[in-house]
């Protein structure tokens, strides 16, 4: 923000005029030790020359004594009213102050006096855009480019502003002529790759942060926003270098100790994770966004007693959030893991999914759906929208879906954001949708001009706010039914997503106050299951991994953050009350492994009675079940795919029911297999019912039997039937859009089962 230097008044006598002169050539020539002292001789002879008073004010203001230079200038104003640099100047030293309003009127006023005056109509702007005042400030940004088109600066403030008001293709068209007027301007390449960052179009990121490295190498933000450009192309190596760039340039740029924080817990870098945020921490202690980093990945080394106090911290910030109508920093994924409160886990999805559908609303295309509204008798489209075609947990459960539907009423479109990993899952979902659409490198409104285009009548969303999401596609509405499954098991509290694939077990009738979109109740289990799966005949011994020959295996194969302390403690008590007994859980890192065994030992359990599994293959993984007696589940967040895959390769698996989606999902699939014994209610009656069936072996062989035989008959395994519900519900879906009715909830309870 330059300052005016100029003379507007000449009323001095000659020997005064000549040092008025000289002083006004020091000051233009930087030399201001030498001007101030000519200025003050001038008002030493006539205190009241108002030139020399607005030109100390600039002088004062340019070595940052604000103050002083407003009242300088404020007492040639007194003197002189007419000059308009008078009144730039001061709106100036005002800004720097942050006394905006006033700025505001002077910057005002100096233009009824000066009314071409184009840098005081972008400062103006500046003011009003951080006050708030959008449109007026966009209003002063194009006036100022009217009288100085060639201001690459104006240009990309107001870009910058579009940017922020979401209209985004007009903020890419002012960035793009500043760049026209000055090609090395890092800012604009920044705020241009930000642009593209926030639309999803990755690669057009990627080559707006580099330009503005190329130009400013040392630009940290830069840096650091090309690593999560990276990041959301899956180039993790690319990222962390940027991360760590932006860090070596600025070591208090908290959002790349951050960013870097959560790319090392999503590669199970759990050290480096925790140091991050730790570095986040330091610079600003009461992060919200560090510390939910932080609290999740101690959860998932169950590093307990340092998690404790910085849990209690967390949940301060997220009520007081929620309080105050604010996005918290807990996302709702993490808040589903910690807390069974479902009126908590809605109002927290709800403020992250009001965030989502704000930033798009002014990109929303608004497609119109008033010419599908006919209920006939043509195939429904079908859009499956995920990030996980690819080696995950939801492409196992749904590997036979899109084959499975009937292709006399419905065609499958696969819409993938993720990576291809090359899997056999990629490539069973390429093979079984009639179309599969690459969109990683499309823009939320490319995707979603894509899904309205191709017709789609129910886009299906696999992955609500989970890691790298694209809720903002759903966001733009591009399909006239919209819903959520699988992906997150919770509400997406998204006014945008109109029903939550479910079941009366993990969705009881009294819950559905705490969720925005209309409940589709299937009448067996929510979750979907790959009946083709083998059934291990594997030779493998217990000693192949480390287990008694003869000791009862209690197993847990879910991840580590899925355990609490308080469950871990539950499951020592069991092996203590079973002497000859082990626990087999999955470790992925070695400081699962120490934080695990030291609460055993303090439990009084031996080391060696913890067995770590390590990470292997599916065919590996369901062999390796037939080694184990009794699977655990854990609590707040049970196990979804775990629990079936164990059930699959017949052993029994036994839950604690609880009060939220994933703490009844075992429960769902339990009663499914016709397993309700399986199910407790209290901690108290889950240690009883482990012990009973580890000291009873007759028991435990009958309900071993009973899981082989019902995995024959029951519903959880039967792909087929579970497709055919799920289309009955499409079906009921459409009909209420076709007849002009509102989504309501859809109970299949009576739906007869082919």
């Amino acid at each position: 923000m330059e300052s005016a230097i100029s003379s507007d008044t000449a009323v001095l006598g000659d020997n005064q005029q000549k040092r008025f002169t000289e002083a006004l050539c020091h000051h233009r020539n930087g030399r201001l030790n030498q001007a101030e002292q000519l200025y003050r001789q001038v008002l030493d002879a006539d205190p009241g020359h108002a030139d020399s008073l607005h030109l100390m004010g600039v002088l004062a203001q340019q070595v940052g004594k604000h103050e002083a230079a407003v009242k300088f200038i404020r007492a040639a104003i007194a003197q002189n009213d007419c000059a308009g640099t008078y009144y730039y100047n001061l709106a100036n030293s005002l800004v720097a102050l942050n006394r905006l309003a006033q700025a505001v009127a002077a910057y005002q006023q100096c233009l009824d006096r000066q009314r071409a005056f184009a840098p005081a109509m972008t400062n103006l702007g500046n003011a009003l855009h951080t006050l708030g005042h959008r449109d007026q400030a966009v209003m002063w940004y194009q006036t100022a480019l009217a009288h100085q088109p060639r201001d690459a600066q104006t240009h990309n403030n107001l870009g910058s502003l579009l940017s922020d008001l979401g209209r985004l293709d007009e903020a890419v068209y002012y960035f793009q002529r500043a760049l026209a007027l000055k090609p090395s301007f890092a800012l604009v390449h920044y705020n241009l790759g930000n642009v593209y960052l926030k639309t999803g179009q990755n690669r057009e990121a990627v080559a707006g942060y580099e330009q503005a490295i190329r130009a400013q190498p040392g630009f940290a933000a830069a840096h650091n926003n090309l690593g999560q450009a990276f990041e959301k192309q899956s180039r993790f190596k690319q990222a962390e270098h940027a991360y760590q760039c932006a860090i070596t340039h600025d070591h208090h740029h908290i959002e790349a100790h951050i960013n870097r924080g959560n790319l090392a817990r999503n590669r199970n870098l759990p050290t480096q994770a925790i140091d991050s945020y730790r570095q986040a921490l330091q610079i600003s202690p009461d992060n919200s966004k560090a510390l939910n980093g932080l609290v999740a990945q101690l959860q998932e080394i169950c590093a307990w007693d340092e998690l404790e106090s910085y849990a209690h911290q967390l949940d301060r910030q997220t009520r007081n959030a929620v309080r105050a109508r604010q996005k918290p920093g807990e996302s709702p994924l993490g808040n589903l893991t910690r807390h069974q409160d479902p009126a908590l886990n809605l109002a927290v999805a709800r403020l992250w999914s009001r965030e989502i559908g704000a930033n798009v609303a002014a990109r929303n295309p608004m497609f119109s759906f008033e010419d599908r509204r006919q209920p006939d008798q043509r195939r429904l489209r079908i859009g499956y929208l995920s990030r996980d075609f690819r080696q995950h947990p939801v492409a196992l459960l749904t590997r036979r879906l899109y084959r499975l539907h009937d292709r006399r009423q419905f065609e499958v479109f696969g819409y993938s954001y993720g990576p291809d990993d090359g899997s056999i899952y990629r490539r069973n979902a390429q093979q079984d949708c009639d179309a599969f659409v690459d969109i990683v490198d499309f823009s939320a409104v490319q995707a979603a001009r894509r899904i309205f285009a191709d017709r789609i009548d129910i886009l299906v969303d696999m992955a609500g706010h989970t890691f790298n999401n694209r809720l903002e596609i759903c966001a733009l509405r591009p399909a006239p039914v919209q819903v959520s499954y699988l992906g997150f098991l919770g509400t997406t509290g998204a006014g945008f997503i109109d029903y939550l694939i479910a079941d009366r077990h993990v969705l009881p009738e009294a819950h559905t106050p705490y969720y925005t979109e209309k409940p589709v109740l299937l009448p067996d289990c929510y979750q979907l299951n790959d009946d083709s799966l083998p059934v291990s005949t594997s030779d493998s011994q217990r000693s192949d991994f480390n287990l008694p020959q003869d000791a009862f295996v209690f197993c847990c194969f879910n991840q580590a953050h899925k355990i609490d302390c308080e469950l871990f403690h539950a499951w020592m008590k069991i092996l203590n009350a079973v002497p000859q007994s082990v626990l087999w859980l999955l470790a992925r890192n070695e400081p699962v492994r120490q934080n695990l065994i030291r609460e055993a030992l303090r439990a009084g359990v031996d080391a060696h009675r913890l067995v770590f599994a390590a990470k292997c293959d599916l065919h590996a993984h369901l062999a390796r079940h037939q080694l184990a007696d009794l699977a655990l589940d854990t609590q707040t967040y049970n196990g979804g795919a775990t629990t079936s895959l164990a059930l699959w390769c017949g052993v029994p698996v036994l839950t604690l029911q609880g009060r939220h989606f994933v703490s009844r999902m075992s429960a769902a699939a339990l009663n499914a297999l016709n397993l309700p014994e399986m199910i407790t209610t209290s901690l108290d009656a889950y240690e009883a019912r482990a012990v009973e069936l580890a000291t009873d072996r007759t028991k435990l062989d009958v309900l071993k039997n009973k899981v082989r035989r019902n995995r024959k008959t029951a519903p959880l395994f039967d792909t087929g039937r579970f497709v055919r519900n799920l289309e009955q519900a499409y079906h009921q879906m459409w009909a209420l859009f076709a007849h002009g009715q509102a989504p309501r909830r859809i109970d299949l309870r009576a739906t007869r089962n082919p």
